[in-house]
């Protein structure tokens, strides 16, 4: 859906439309996707394991929307410089 949004086809407003019924939201929505995505190749979303339903043990995920994947690396770089931290502070205790 988000490429055919980013070639500016009718057809993606259209599908949007009929998910949302709400045409100033899906003007903004494709707005925003060309904006964020313009530029990107594919590769939209990511999806992370959250863990397992009761009763069916069906898996469930989480999916979001990237926005650069130079943000992502920033982020996971981050988390492991203050997990690297608190390790190094939990030694010397």
């Amino acid at each position: 859906m988000i490429s055919r949004i980013k070639r500016n086809e009718l057809v993606g407003r259209r599908v949007l439309f009929s998910l949302f019924q709400n045409q100033h939201l899906v003007n903004r929505v494709a707005d925003q996707v060309v904006e964020r995505f313009g530029e990107r190749k594919g590769g939209y979303t990511r999806m992370r394991k959250i863990k397992r339903r009761k009763g069916d043990n069906a898996l469930l995920v989480s999916v979001e929307l990237l926005e650069g994947w130079e943000k992502i690396v920033k982020e996971e770089e981050v988390k492991q410089e203050k997990s690297e931290d608190l390790q190094s502070k939990s030694k010397r205790n």
